[in-house]
């Protein structure tokens, strides 16, 4: 066996021992934030103000307002789940392509009026499909630690489709 053949084998088992040993799920803090609304239509609007890790991976019985003032109201909802799942890796990989890797935190309005998250995921794909329904999507750029745990995660389970070409059927011949 050569340098190559073995860097390879090598190459492969790292690759092997790493997609066992990551967590397909990790617990993130997710920080919603209302701010005054220059639209004469609404008196606030919403917005995603970050997402963090969370290092004690325990759902928090109820949301925490961290900042209220005249203007602005900010409340953290922890200990919300963050899946990966392989079947999601194209969508992952294309995610990270993006010029801004992104979170989608998918919410649902209470009684209120105020946008409670239910759902974090790191794929387009997922949160395009809970916009169809009356969920709503908020956006925030991918913390840096979510990012080198999604690149390690797709580099161990994605798999790229080969692409293959479709024979055309003869459309101007009749059978006989």
């Amino acid at each position: 066996m050569d340098h190559k053949q073995l860097h390879s084998i090598a190459l492969d088992q790292d690759v092997d021992e790493l997609a066992r040993s990551l967590a397909d799920q990790v617990s993130v803090n997710v920080v919603m934030g209302r701010y005054e609304s220059d639209s004469p239509w609404q008196d606030y609007r919403w917005e995603l103000v970050g997402i963090t890790t969370n290092r004690q991976h325990a759902r928090d019985a109820a949301a925490v307002t961290v900042v209220h003032q005249a203007d602005v109201k900010q409340i953290l909802y922890g200990g919300m789940p963050l899946h990966l799942y392989r079947d999601e890796c194209e969508s992952y990989y294309h995610n990270l392509k993006a010029p801004v890797p992104l979170c989608f935190v998918l919410t649902r309005r209470d009684d209120d009026d105020v946008p409670v998250p239910f759902m974090v995921t790191l794929s387009f794909d997922e949160a395009n499909a809970y916009t169809e329904g009356d969920d709503e999507v908020f956006t925030a750029g991918l913390p840096a630690e979510l990012y080198q745990w999604l690149d390690a995660y797709v580099v161990a389970n994605y798999v790229p489709r080969t692409r293959q070409k479709r024979k055309r059927d003869a459309w101007k011949e009749t059978p006989k």
